[in-house]
């Protein structure tokens, strides 16, 4: 049998409560890696946890909006006092606006997708990033959707905030090639 892939590892996972993020946390997790499992909803991410403690991982549940910046830094200062380093980033935390056009759509729901799906990956990486340089180096996955590159009618805030992140993720790459910190997104189409 091979040896796990990320043994001695740690990652943080947003939205590991459910969906993606829930897969993501538990291949994670099975290859050897300890993982903090954020979300704003506690009791997803605890039960997530569960399972993977109970097929003998390890996980740790966290409470986190990743639209607050002192909740983002509290995250990844929990990650590292509690497993001792930070290897993997992965921004899953998002949100869906209602199905509408700019021209009708309410300035909060603009305002709300700008801070999960964007604003929340640029915090989560500006506090991981000096984790995983101490370490020395890591991995930033944003994950990005089809809809960063072919729209769908109504959902102009969710594919402008996805498309952002493919934009932010090139050029983090650029500026942390150097700290041997790989950034990437994946774009699932729909799940």
């Amino acid at each position: 049998m091979a040896a796990a892939k990320l043994t001695d590892k740690v990652a943080v996972v947003t939205g590991a409560g459910n969906g993606i993020g829930r897969a993501i946390a538990r291949a994670i997790a099975s290859e050897g890696a300890a993982v903090l499992l954020a979300d704003i909803a506690l009791a997803d991410a605890e039960a997530v946890g569960r399972e993977i403690v109970d097929g003998g991982g390890r996980a740790l549940a966290w409470h986190c909006d990743v639209g607050n910046g002192t909740a983002v830094r509290a995250m990844i200062e929990g990650a590292v006092a509690n497993f001792g380093r930070l290897d993997v980033l992965v921004c899953n935390a998002a949100t869906f606006s209602p199905i509408t056009t700019v021209e009708h759509m309410a300035e909060a729901d603009w305002s709300h997708a700008l801070a999960i799906n964007l604003t929340g990956a640029f915090l989560c990486c500006k506090f991981a990033i000096p984790a995983l340089r101490a370490g020395g180096g890591g991995s930033i996955i944003l994950m990005a959707s089809q809809m960063a590159r072919v729209a769908n009618p109504g959902q102009a805030a969710y594919c402008a905030t996805k498309g952002a992140l493919v934009q932010l993720a090139k050029a983090m790459a650029l500026d942390h090639v150097g700290d041997n910190i790989r950034v990437n997104t994946l774009s699932p189409g729909g799940i």
